[in-house]
């Protein structure tokens, strides 16, 4: 008779959890051919239960006033006590201040400066304070919490260390589980890798590939469906677009990114989205994306001109700028629009055609604005054109931070979503 004790590894908490007699459950079962004794080690409560909002959030209400009164109202800000965390200030009907602890993904902690978890590798976490370690390692310690009594269909298997078997589950890389037997003990436990992923010929919980760092499908929501940052789109609404549903803007309504304010574009950058506007156009000319707003230049702005795209991209060549004007193109009904930078050329993909091919080393600048979806860059005249918000609707709006190839706009410009490309640093 063997015994199997199945534990699931929980990448929250730090170190190893015994737990006492009173918060453990012993369950047992007996079948008709032998005796199978399972034993389910379950908290009281889980790791979780410390983000609980309803006990730990008021406490931080005196915070949250003085930011919606003296920062930037409501919205996201950091956690004082702990970055790994950060608070969503809000205010109810009777303006009563509202707060929501939330929990940044593995991996991550919060950047109010940007207002977004960011790797941790990275992370320097204004205003709050740093976990120790700051980074977890990268196959988190185990922590005893509930038990697992199915196992799911495993993709092969590795040798890890002190006599452990890993074995990847089929469609979850982001989980794997480890086997070892002692004697006529069996343990089985289930590891999280939180956001990277399990690579079973490295044997070891990995980076992931590359692949966007935004995501608008705008399908069922207005969230991205990739990284854990808000996008602000009251007022947007849904209707049938290019790809299943796309956001439709009436000229008085827009969506705002935050955590692309002071954003390091850099060198590397495909930005792709589907537009139409032709048939609803009210005016000369009507944002589509902007990273600026009427106190800030933008360095990446592209409007819609009646149909034809337009806008430009402002490059930092060793303290000099660059303009690298985007032309007119497209047309009437859906277009594509794919803007591709490598650091060395700036190109913009139209329809699935290469429209623009500039040389231009150097860098895209950060502003400190959110991006903008839906809204043109100035508020006054510029150009001999007034600039107004969009009528019309985007899609598909996806952003990447490295330049993706032209075999991956011809993807993108099919319908493909998140292309993804294996890491080689």
């Amino acid at each position: 008779m063997h015994l199997f004790l199945f534990r699931y590894i929980n990448p929250h908490v730090s170190e190893f959890q015994y737990l006492p007699c009173s918060q453990l459950r012993e369950i047992t079962y007996t079948t008709s051919f032998t005796m199978l004794r399972i034993v389910l080690l379950a908290l009281v409560s889980s790791a979780f239960a410390v983000y609980d909002e309803h006990h730990l959030a008021p406490k931080f209400n005196d915070f949250c006033k003085k930011c919606i009164e003296e920062r930037n109202g409501v919205g996201y800000y950091e956690n004082p006590e702990d970055c790994r965390t950060y608070l969503q200030c809000d205010l109810d009907e009777n303006l009563n201040v509202k707060v929501h602890l939330k929990e940044c993904a593995e991996g991550t902690l919060f950047d109010g400066s940007i207002v977004t978890c960011v790797p941790c590798e990275v992370a320097t976490c204004p205003g709050s304070k740093v976990p120790y370690p700051q980074c977890p390692p990268r196959t988190p310690p185990p922590t005893t919490t509930i038990g697992y009594t199915t196992l799911p269909q495993f993709d092969g298997k590795c040798d890890g260390p002190d006599g452990w078997t890993y074995l990847a589950v089929w469609g979850d890389a982001n989980t794997f589980y480890r086997s070892q037997t002692l004697g006529d003990e069996t343990r089985i436990e289930r590891v999280s890798c939180g956001q990277w992923e399990f690579n079973v010929h490295r044997c070891m919980c990995m980076v992931p590939d590359l692949q966007a760092i935004a995501l608008w499908p705008f399908d069922e929501d207005t969230d991205t469906k990739v990284d854990n940052f808000w996008t602000d789109c009251a007022g947007v609404e849904l209707a049938p677009g290019k790809v299943g549903y796309a956001a439709h803007f009436n000229g008085t309504v827009h969506c705002e990114v935050p955590r692309f304010n002071n954003y390091p574009w850099g060198s590397a950058l495909t930005i792709s989205f589907w537009y139409d506007n032709a048939a609803h156009a009210k005016n000369e000319r009507e944002g589509l994306l902007s990273n600026g707003n009427c106190a800030i230049e933008p360095t990446i702005t592209m409007y819609s001109d009646r149909g034809h795209i337009g806008g430009r991209v402002l490059i930092d060549n060793n303290g000099t700028l660059v303009t690298v004007d985007l032309g007119s193109y497209g047309g009437n009904g859906w277009n594509h629009v794919a803007l591709v930078y490598d650091g060395l050329r700036l190109k913009l993909y139209v329809n699935g055609h290469l429209s623009v091919d500039e040389i231009a080393v150097g860098s895209i600048p950060a502003t400190l604005a959110p991006l903008y979806m839906g809204r043109d860059l100035d508020c006054e005249a510029n150009g001999g054109f007034r600039n107004t918000n969009l009528v019309g609707f985007l899609d598909e709006v996806q952003i990447y931070d490295w330049a993706l190839n032209e075999a991956m706009i011809a993807r993108l410009f099919s319908g493909d979503r998140n292309i993804k490309m294996a890491r080689t640093d």
